[in-house]
């Protein structure tokens, strides 16, 4: 049988009257164990001090994680000589796994999502850009100049005038046409790729919530198998 607080023998029932206000208050043991510890000693009128407590239940604690590991008691603990002590340190081992489980499984779940969101903003800000440089070219269109020559005007000047703007307009138009075929395939590429990559984040996203899921159901099967 386990020792502390200065040789003293722990016996059964202070164990047991600590290890149920722990699980009876687990979301604060879980959140500042020493400080709750700290809380049962009062709560249970112990005479041994917070440290005492804590060292002692996360000793067999850590027993009981070999034991549903390995299947091997290494301790000569009381823990393994009253039902109601191993009974009520499983409680808080399998709590324990499970919060933690739970914990991993939300901060993966928030990272994919933030990856996501990354993802919608920059597939919309693409699509911002191609619609900008399409308004652009057309904005670029219609403020296309027109050189007038001064007068006096003849025949053969208004023709040759004519001609040559529509020539210009239609190279500029070719030139407009290509620039912007070739930005819009480039940006379509590029959003195409976007989405597929927000499909493919989802279905990660979905394949990692099942195996949280099954992984916490896995554990709860081991806890209630050595039950």
């Amino acid at each position: 049988m386990s020792q502390l607080g200065g040789g003293k023998r722990w016996n059964a029932s202070e164990l047991i009257e600590i290890l149920i206000y722990l699980n009876n208050n687990f979301g604060d043991w879980y959140e500042n164990s020493y400080g709750t510890c700290n809380k049962a000693v009062e709560a249970t009128n112990n005479s041994r001090g917070a440290n005492s407590v804590y060292c002692k239940v996360h000793k067999m604690i850590r027993a009981m994680d070999d034991y549903l590991t390995t299947g091997k008691k290494q301790s000569r603990d009381i823990i393994w000589k009253d039902q109601l002590i191993y009974d009520l340190i499983k409680r808080i081992h399998r709590k324990t796994k499970e919060r933690k489980v739970r914990e991993e499984n939300e901060e993966a779940i928030k990272r994919r999502s933030l990856s996501y969101r990354i993802i919608e903003d920059d597939t919309e800000m693409q699509l911002e850009n191609i619609n900008s440089q399409m308004t652009a070219g057309t904005e670029s269109t219609s403020q296309l100049k027109i050189e007038v020559p001064q007068l006096p005007f003849s025949v053969d000047t208004i023709d040759s005038l004519r001609s040559e703007q529509i020539l210009k307009t239609e190279r500029h138009a070719r030139e407009l046409v290509a620039l912007s075929k070739e930005s819009i395939d480039a940006r379509h590429k590029e959003v195409r790729e976007l989405t597929g990559k927000i499909s493919q984040h989802q279905i990660e996203l979905e394949k990692m919530i099942k195996e949280a899921n099954d992984k916490l159901e896995k554990l709860k099967d081991v806890n209630s198998f050595n039950d």
